[in-house]
């Protein structure tokens, strides 16, 4: 008999609290991450960065652990009680297809007060690794996830600025791109969830925050001459 709805979200945070304490100190990514700072959907996998000092626990607390490196970028697999994990790895791998964040950039910005024993990347770092799963699959029903977490990020308050300086020091990108970037954002948020109108007006005053950040980005040939 096939577990209840109930059932399968208590064993997922079971196992999330089991996988945060057995591999602490460790740093909880993706939707899970985005639903302990903003509430809303859970995600039924894990994804997580481990640090050195847990890296070595792998093996002992995962179940069925493979080693997958994709695009010269490496990153673990594995199950704790039938729950999936993504395991990320400083100075191994990269999150995002296009962004391609540096992780061990990303997890120098921690919030270790949150959701503990679990660290949690700052707002904005996270803000950052949302924006690149976005990117990389607005057109699957996981991307419209994301475009729902990056509007509740985006409520909940993110620093623009800092989140652009994070993006450039951790993106293997050109920082010129980080324009066009934002335009994408801004562009793809919209199509993808049903705004409010108060959603509406303040996405109008969030694009405006977002560009004025992002012209400190901008290659001299993107911006428009002065008129005088």
């Amino acid at each position: 008999m096939s577990e209840s709805l109930n059932e399968s979200d208590e064993k997922i945070r079971r196992v999330l609290d089991h996988v945060g304490r057995d591999l602490d100190p460790s740093i909880l990514i993706g939707g899970w991450a985005t639903h302990l700072r903003v509430g809303g959907e859970i995600s039924h996998d894990i994804d997580l960065i481990v640090t050195p000092s847990s890296r070595y626990l792998l093996d002992s607390v995962v179940e069925s652990l493979t080693d997958n490196s994709v695009h010269l970028a490496r990153k673990f697999r594995g199950e704790v009680e039938g729950v999936h994990l993504d395991i990320y790895l400083p100075h191994e791998s990269k999150l995002g297809t296009r962004l391609k964040l540096k992780v061990e950039v990303l997890a120098e910005y921690v919030d270790d007060d949150i959701a503990p024993p679990w660290l949690l990347l700052t707002i904005e770092a996270h803000f950052v690794t949302k924006l690149a799963a976005l990117f990389d699959r607005f057109r699957s029903e996981k991307g419209t996830k994301d475009a729902r977490e990056v509007l509740a990020l985006l409520k909940k308050g993110v620093d623009p600025a800092l989140a652009l300086r994070m993006l450039s020091e951790a993106t293997a990108g050109p920082p010129g791109d980080i324009p066009g970037y934002v335009d994408e954002m801004f562009r793809l948020v919209p199509q993808l969830v049903k705004l409010s109108k108060a959603d509406q007006k303040a996405m109008m005053r969030w694009r405006r925050e977002w560009a004025q950040a992002a012209l400190a980005y901008a290659s001299p040939h993107t911006l428009s001459p002065r008129t005088l």
